[in-house]
């Protein structure tokens, strides 16, 4: 018996001379779309010239016959022979038997094979298309990895020729002999298109179920290393909604679909083997012992989209480790009908599907250089192994729908927001203005020292204590520059029990610009208010401005049409992948600013100057994250980067100013110059247009307002005042417009701008254009605060530097008990995602730990983590802050053992601070364990202990311990009469009650002491730490305490001594974190056991 004919059937001269009306048929149909496709309205291909191609498919997909559709195509060999011949390759074809065959696109011994199924309805061969995306994937992996790497196409049996089953007994014939060769099923990828992407789901369902009439019965010793799906062919029906949502964004017709599969099947049954999407859960069972991972790409605007979604969802029970890949706008395989059409840039299916399968291949590829290639042009010599190998994380390809997270996001702020005003409500409903006085929350006594024009045009006020009181400095109080207060009479008589009921109504609202200790300056939010007069006082309020920027930025966000997603807001949400960066790109040459940059700093440099779109920079304690930043925006200067600089306080982006400041680069720093390091004020936006040769004028109208703005102050006369305001407005009006020439002039001179992530949204940023965002301290930022400069910027490229590892912002909604529970619907479930998209979970914030949800506390660093994973990352792994032996434990509890002490920081101790220390006990011990256990050093709670109303009624239910802090003042006193500094120690606790309750016994003693608690002390260092635990009870209880990223923060804060005092018994039940903290420092720290009788409890 003659071999079936690969490309099927053979059309006659008739076939042959009615194609010709055909053709001006298929090119009517594309030039009627071309013209009514803007008029008509719905979806469309994404890009015009694929949506004139489409149409001109669609027609000639439903007018041929197969024999015209066979006419027009080469078989399989045939194109890859002259593709072969094309691209200057000598062809490699591999003879299974007579009449299969398999085409090789790289070396036949190549360590990592991708056995590909290539699609057409069973009825067309593979096209030049394939060929070229499938060589140029191959060539890519290769010089990604620098491993072997092939891909070997099957030549199966075309439709009507060849019906089922035989498609499916040619494609285990094919995999049989690969496995033949001694290839093993770790290193093989299954993958395939369209009916390419069927037939792989029949090969799959057959090893899992041998089929009764395919004779090659496939044994695998171990799962196949992945499988990919590339817009799979699931079933055979056509009732889809997205079949009639796509019908004009994609080629394929039900037309011709129900062609191909009359053509395929013939007299054969519809089985699970070729209709996987409509069997049931049960045939899938056992998956995982024949694919070790799956991705499913399908395009969001091709006609089988909810069958793939379908299918996915089944494949994913059965294999947890599925993911769907859904591309916006794509059509069906539009990966390869995008080359097959000429385009040159790559796809972002291309993107994911190569990231992907570069992961598979880091993985498992342990060979070292890859023997020679048949392919001449394709030998890719391999480089040398690097000395670690990059981590390989699950890639999850969730794509999370934007406009719903931003939903989500709006909703939970809104949540914030209620919290901080009912926080702010509580307790001005119920203290009085002293007490709010003694709180920090109020200052009162106060009157207007002067009043003049600011930055912007804003009235400033200046307020100090009443001279009737006698004036001098304010009492100690806790407001701070960027808080939000306001300003009115105080009250008086019977008005005090109404506390600040009607404020709003006597005074006015602004925010504190400057805090000295004779007085406070505030700018109002409002130009046309009359000043209060008289006796005044300042109440701190809940700072909404904030929120509303949050809240405008996600609702831009959420109201963005797909079209507007740039390339990097996708990535930032799951639609498409990162551009894999190659070794080639990494290792460019590099002239550094800085030598003394350690081997990672320079690895993580190198990866965020090579990627396209995300960097994350994984900084751990003391390794020189700031450090690796400046080096980086240094280099990107040199590229003729324009850079946008933020983080969520001023001290994060200060910091940065500093050290850039020594490098003479041209920058300007937003923000009010009473937020500002004094070391900066030169860089400020503020500063630099008083000082600029354009800012003479600018002066002369300040001058000229703050004149008006004192005469104001000095008429009661009604008519005399309007007069004023008038002349005022109009002097506002041209102040503004020249200073904003001032300031625009300034702004584009400058290649640096640095801002805090609220600042970023600032009217003066709107018209500037950024290449590059960076984020320091990105993992204590809300996620909504950084797509403030994300989508201000323009930027393509978005850099985060940070630790997830330490404490995330705090959101005071997440423990506000009072607060009505979070609304149904409101928080995205991350582990939603079968279907390509985050859903919003219905139910409460509080779920259960197995799914994931994003809440405000969930940073953009923690997502883009979870959602890319670890490749797009780089740790800086040498510190330089601890000594080995307190640094040893979060190491290997934490950053996976990878942190290395620097030489000269590995054993120093306090005794060799460079001034006079003794040589004592605790002077050479760079880590002390107080052990309390026993019952002795109980907890005890602060509203127990005092029912004195107050500030000290602010901390109720916080815990103190006042053995522990007992046990805190000994150690202090040990280490200073060891000559130790006070400035040099720090103590540090997770509890304010605590904090207070020290804060009273050591603040007056030991001048230059430092004492915060965990959540303050983030960001800092200090020679000496002691660390106060607080929680010793019977129930083993430990609260927050528990919070390791809490704890990380506590015992990475010393360079030389590290003190912890806690009771091992209590706290080591807390948690597996905590068990195994108490073990290390039982094992290797100085274990010391208190006696309460020497401990003056009372003193």
């Amino acid at each position: 018996m003659a071999p079936p004919k690969k490309n099927g059937v053979t059309p006659s001269a008739i076939d042959k001379l009615l194609f010709i009306p055909k053709i001006f048929i298929i090119l009517t149909s594309a030039f009627t779309r071309l013209i009514t496709a803007p008029l008509l309205g719905g979806p469309r291909a994404n890009t015009a010239f694929k949506d004139f191609v489409f149409a001109a498919l669609r027609t000639q997909l439903s007018w041929i016959s197969v024999k015209q559709e066979q006419w027009l195509n080469s078989s399989t060999e045939k194109t890859y022979l002259d593709f072969a011949k094309g691209q200057k390759l000598e062809p490699s074809t591999q003879d299974i038997r007579s009449g299969l065959k398999m085409f090789w696109l790289g070396p036949r011994d190549a360590k990592k094979i991708i056995y590909y199924l290539h699609g057409g309805g069973y009825a067309i061969a593979a096209s030049p298309g394939h060929f070229k995306w499938l060589f140029d994937l191959q060539n890519d992996l290769a010089k990604q990895s620098g491993k072997s790497v092939s891909v070997v196409v099957l030549g199966y049996t075309l439709s009507p020729y060849g019906q089922y089953p035989i498609q499916l007994r040619e494609a285990a014939e094919g995999l049989q002999s690969l496995l033949d060769a001694n290839k093993s099923p770790r290193d093989i990828i299954i993958a395939g298109d369209s009916a390419g992407g069927n037939l792989t789901m029949s090969l799959l369902s057959h090893i899992l179920h041998p089929h009764p009439e395919v004779k090659t019965t496939i044994k695998l010793e171990s799962p196949v290393a992945g499988v990919v799906l590339v817009s799979p062919w699931s079933k055979f029906t056509t009732d889809d909604d997205s079949v009639r949502r796509n019908a004009t964004s994609d080629m394929v017709t039900p037309s011709a679909s129900d062609r191909w599969v009359s053509l395929f099947l013939g007299s054969g049954p519809k089985d699970n083997y070729n209709q996987p999407g409509l069997a049931e859960q049960e045939w899938f069972t056992g998956l995982p012992d024949v694919a070790d991972d799956i991705l499913v790409w399908g395009g969001g605007g091709e006609i089988l989209i909810d069958s793939i979604e379908a299918l996915t969802k089944k494949l994913k029970i059965a294999q947890p480790k599925t993911e769907l890949v859904v591309e916006p706008g794509a059509a069906h395989e539009d990966m390869i009908i995008s080359v097959l059409l000429g385009y040159k840039d790559k796809s972002e299916g291309t993107k994911a599907i190569e990231q992907w399968v570069s992961e598979r291949i880091y993985e498992r590829v342990v060979t070292t250089t890859p023997p020679p290639t048949l392919l001449s042009h394709a030998v890719i010599p391999s480089p040398p192994e690097p000395k670690e190998k990059p981590r390989i994380h699950q890639l999850t390809m969730k794509a999370t729908d934007i406009a719903t997270f931003a939903t989500s996001q709006i909703s939970l702020l809104d949540n914030e927001l209620q919290a901080e005003l009912a926080e702010t409500q509580l307790l001005t409903a119920t203290h009085a203005p002293s007490t709010l006085q003694r709180a920090g929350l109020a200052v009162l006594n106060l009157t207007v020292s002067s009043q003049r024009t600011g930055f912007g045009g804003k009235t400033l006020l200046e307020l100090g204590l009443d001279t009737a009181v006698g004036g001098g400095e304010l009492p100690e109080h806790g407001l701070r520059v960027g808080d939000i207060c306001a300003v009115g009479e105080q009250p008086k008589g019977a008005e005090r029990k109404k506390e600040r009921e009607g404020m709003e109504k006597r005074g006015v609202e602004g925010v504190v610009t400057r805090v000295f200790k004779e007085g406070i300056v505030v700018a109002l939010d409002r130009e046309d208010v009359d000043v209060p007069v008289g006796k005044l006082w300042l109440v701190k309020l809940a700072n909404d401005v904030t929120y509303k920027r949050l809240n405008s930025t996600m609702t831009r966000l959420q109201k963005m049409l797909p079209s507007e997603h740039s390339s990097l807001t996708q990535v930032l949400f799951g639609q498409s992948s990162p551009t894999p960066v190659s070794n080639e790109e990494k290792q460019a040459n590099i002239q550094w600013h800085d030598t003394s940059l350690n081997e990672s700093q320079q690895e993580a440099i190198r990866f965020a100057l090579a990627s396209r779109e995300i960097a994350l920079i994984h900084g751990p304690p003391g390794t020189g994250k700031t450090h690796t930043l400046i080096e980086l925006i240094l280099q990107l200067l040199d590229r003729n980067q324009r850079i946008l600089v933020c983080g969520p306080s001023n001290v994060s982006v200060d910091n940065i100013v500093e050290r850039l400041a020594a490098h003479k680069v041209p920058m300007v720093r937003l923000g009010h110059p009473a937020r500002l390091l004094p070391s900066v004020l030169n860089h400020s936006l503020e500063v630099l247009t008083k000082t600029s040769d354009a800012a003479a004028i600018v002066t002369d109208i300040r001058n000229e307002m703050d004149a008006k703005q004192t005469s104001i102050r000095k008429t009661r006369n009604g008519r005399e005042r309007r007069a004023i305001y008038l002349e005022l407005k109009d002097l506002r009006r041209e102040y503004r417009q020249r200073e904003a020439k001032v300031v625009g002039d300034l702004l584009r001179e400058s290649r640096v701008v640095l801002s805090t992530l609220h600042g970023a949204g600032g009217y003066h940023l709107k018209p500037e254009r950024f290449d590059v965002v960076i984020v320091d301290e990105a993992s204590q930022a809300l996620e909504a605060q950084c797509w403030i400069p994300v989508l201000a910027s323009g930027a393509s490229k978005l850099v985060l530097a940070g630790d997830h590892l330490q404490l995330p912002p705090t959101i005071k909604s997440l423990n506000m008990k009072d607060l009505k529970p979070a609304k149904k619907a409101e928080v995205v479930d991350a582990t939603n995602i079968v279907d390509g998209t985050a859903k919003l979970s219905v139910g409460e914030t509080k779920g259960s730990e197995s799914k994931k949800r994003i809440t405000l506390e969930t940073t953009l660093f923690d997502r883009l983590l979870d959602l890319h994973g670890s490749l797009i990352k780089r740790m800086l792994t040498t510190q330089y802050r601890m000594h080995e032996k307190i640094m040893a434990f979060p190491s290997s509890a934490l950053y996976e053992g990878k942190l290395i002490a620097a030489e000269a920081v590995r054993e120093r101790l306090l005794k060799d601070l460079p001034y006079d220390v003794q040589a004592v006990e605790d002077t050479c011990e760079p880590l002390v364990f107080w052990d309390t256990q026993g019952g002795d050093f109980p907890e005890k709670t602060e509203d127990d202990e005092s029912g004195a109303k107050g500030k000290s009624s602010l901390l109720a239910e916080s815990k103190i311990n006042e053995h522990e802090a007992a046990l805190v003042r000994l150690q202090v006193s040990k280490l200073v009469e060891a000559g130790v500094k006070p400035s040099d120690i720090a103590i540090v606790t997770p509890y304010n009650g605590q904090l207070a309750l020290l804060s009273q016994m050591l603040k007056e003693r030991y001048e230059g002491l430092e004492l915060g608690s965990v959540d303050g002390f983030q960001g800092r260092e200090k020679e000496a730490v002691i660390v106060s635990l607080v929680r010793s009870n019977p129930e083993h209880e430990v609260g927050f305490l528990g919070e390791k990223r809490r704890l990380n923060v506590a015992m990475t804060r010393p360079k030389r001594h590290l003190c912890i005092i806690g009771d091992s018994d209590t706290v080591g039940r807390g948690s597996k974190f905590l068990r195994s903290w108490m073990g290390y420092l039982e094992e290797h720290a100085d274990l010391r056991y208190p006696d309460p009788s020497d401990l003056h409890v009372d003193g």
